[in-house]
């Protein structure tokens, strides 16, 4: 089975920002041509919030790119978030409580969702994660297909684009150092109640 990691494209920049959205960008398309093939096996939509009750870090390049879209959100929207952050700080939350960022089923930060949200449901591979030989898909998602059911431009290599994530990450702790090795991977709880943390995605976006 061949498989397609991602269609290739532009980056639209050659900063660290600009290659991360434009790695965000290729992801959306990979999704909507897999929607395209399969369009009765892929049930993603808004509401559809199962994969968001986790609690999850993320490489700090994707956590600055989130506190910018969190704060460009509407003053009560914000508030909203914080209150359930700080909930969240002062009684930690399950592993399968909403992430902060949900509210009514729907992501306040959805076009600065980071990967790991984006390749959420499709048919993914990965032989550093899963089995080789296994795909991995949603259980809401292509009910009653069988791996061979999907043709090569459907599954998504995971590895490749967890590589090339990592590598734009490295990038970006070069550019906006920080003292401690912990802090590299930010929870969302990090990401709405420390925004110092976050690091500035400004200095990456100069090309």
């Amino acid at each position: 089975m061949k498989l397609v990691a991602l269609p290739s494209g532009e980056s639209g920049g050659d900063s660290t920002a600009a290659r991360y959205a434009a790695l965000c960008a290729r992801l959306d398309a990979f999704t909507e041509a897999v929607r395209r093939r399969h369009a009765n096996g892929l049930n993603c939509r808004p509401q559809c919030d199962g994969c968001c009750h986790r609690q999850f870090g993320v490489f700090r390049l994707e956590a600055s790119m989130m506190r910018r879209a969190f704060e460009a959100l509407p003053a009560d929207r914000r508030r909203q978030v914080e209150q359930r952050a700080l909930s969240y700080e002062a009684n930690p939350a399950a592993p399968t409580a909403p992430c902060v960022f949900i509210e009514a089923g729907q992501c306040e930060v959805y076009a600065a969702r980071p990967i790991i949200c984006r390749s959420q449901g499709l048919p993914l591979l990965s032989a550093e994660i899963l089995s080789a030989q296994h795909l991995d898909w949603c259980p809401l998602n292509f009910e009653g297909f069988e791996p061979a059911d999907f043709d090569a431009g459907a599954i998504l290599n995971l590895d490749t684009v967890n590589r090339l994530l990592a590598a734009l990450s490295i990038e970006f702790e070069q550019q906006a150092p920080i003292d401690s090795e912990e802090q590299r991977r930010l929870s969302m709880v990090d990401i709405v109640l420390r925004p110092s943390l976050c690091g500035s995605v400004s200095a990456t976006q100069q090309g």
